[in-house]
């Protein structure tokens, strides 16, 4: 399913590292492009010992930072293998033969890659507003740092400030310089706003991040994107929306789409959509249909993928919902059962139209047909500082 890719989001190659939560894990090696520079929070101490609490109490701001760890997803990986499309013919998706590697697994994978890749390029002013430079300001409650970002173009304002229960509150704002003053022109814009509520061991908490992509006034850069993470009691969750949102130039088309991605020590699931795609690959069939695909794995990185289409030319076919699926086992990830079914209806019997292998082989019973629940409002950005 090449076509399906979520490629809008996707930036060129970072730093790949292993993690707690699926670098080199049971279930395969987290999705992670590679990165220039380290962007997670240790590495982003100020010099020396604080004159409010010591060195110590700025790492507690620090941490207050969603890092690699917090945001990251991690999906079963394959030794590398070649992608394998599908294609519609009529209500009919040629998917993968069996023993082939899955169509499904390889999309899933890619879009997690593209995702990441995403959320790394959008971490990096946090970590350019912070990097080899102390605090400017600093009390029990509040640490601040300015720092002029990549290319001199910018004047960079971390605020993190501590509320009385123990959660933190960052804001990051930027401000062009004026080269031919050499000054800072007037007016701050919101480029990321967050809140953080540690848990009880190191690397575990939830928190949310807002970012403006249109502030890094790159070209072909627009949207935002929310994203709502949590780590406690040994579940891992992140929930990213994009409004509208590209980091690629070469984009003509920007998505509002959402993802999600939960793991536990028994496997994981992950989700998204809707992402509009001309599913039937014909001439005579150009409409766009609304696609969600899910995934969900055990510990030993097998599992199962539903795609879920809806729309567009399907009633042509006389189908309101299709869905192709594909169950995949470690390491090649080769499809062991595939089966393609649709409703008539929306609320009608899923008949079954073609199908390949037992279904007593597939990992996970049944598809899993969701619509992924609407991307909602956008949150409403802080009052910008003097």
């Amino acid at each position: 399913m090449g076509s399906v890719r979520f490629g809008s989001v996707g930036s060129r190659g970072r730093r790949r590292r292993s993690d707690g939560h699926g670098g080199n894990a049971r279930d395969g090696s987290s999705e992670r492009p590679r990165a220039r520079g380290d962007l997670t929070a240790g590495a982003l101490a100020g010099g020396g010992c604080d004159g409010d609490g010591g060195s110590d109490a700025t790492v507690a701001f620090e941490e207050a930072l969603p890092t690699e760890e917090t945001l990251l997803f991690a999906f079963p990986t394959p030794g590398g293998v070649a992608i394998v499309d599908a294609a519609l013919d009529g209500a009919e998706v040629h998917a993968a033969a069996l023993g082939e590697p899955s169509a499904l697994h390889e999309t899933m994978r890619g879009t997690a890659r593209a995702v990441n890749a995403a959320l790394l390029e959008i971490l990096k002013p946090l970590s350019s507003a912070m990097a080899a430079t102390a605090p400017v300001e600093k009390t029990a409650t509040r640490r601040v740092w300015e720092a002029v970002g990549p290319g001199g173009l910018d004047l960079y304002r971390l605020i993190v400030t501590r509320a009385d229960d123990g959660h933190f509150e960052f804001q990051l704002w930027s401000r062009p310089v004026d080269e031919a003053s050499g000054g800072v022109a007037a007016g701050w814009r919101g480029r990321v706003f967050g809140s953080t509520t540690p848990g009880d061991r190191a690397g575990t908490g939830r928190g949310a991040l807002w970012i403006d992509l249109e502030a890094d006034r790159k070209p072909g850069t627009r949207g935002k994107v929310l994203a709502v993470w949590s780590s406690l009691g040994g579940v891992r969750e992140v929930d990213v929306s994009f409004f509208a949102a590209t980091l690629d130039a070469t984009v003509d088309r920007a998505r509002t789409t959402r993802f999600t991605f939960r793991r536990d020590a028994d496997g994981g699931r992950m989700a998204y959509g809707p992402e509009l795609v001309n599913v039937h690959q014909r001439a005579d069939r150009d409409a766009l249909e609304a696609v969600t695909v899910v995934s969900r794995w055990n510990s030993s990185g097998g599992g199962r993928s539903d795609l879920v289409a809806r729309g567009g030319d399907l009633r042509l076919d006389n189908v309101a919902v299709l869905v192709v699926s594909e169950c995949w086992i470690p390491p090649g990830f080769g499809v062991d059962f595939d089966q393609t079914a649709a409703r008539r209806t929306l609320a009608g019997e899923l008949v079954v139209l073609q199908s390949h292998g037992e279904p007593s082989a597939c990992l996970f019973p049944g598809p899993e047909i969701v619509a992924l629940p609407e991307v909602g409002d956008e949150p409403t950005a802080p009052t910008a500082p003097e």
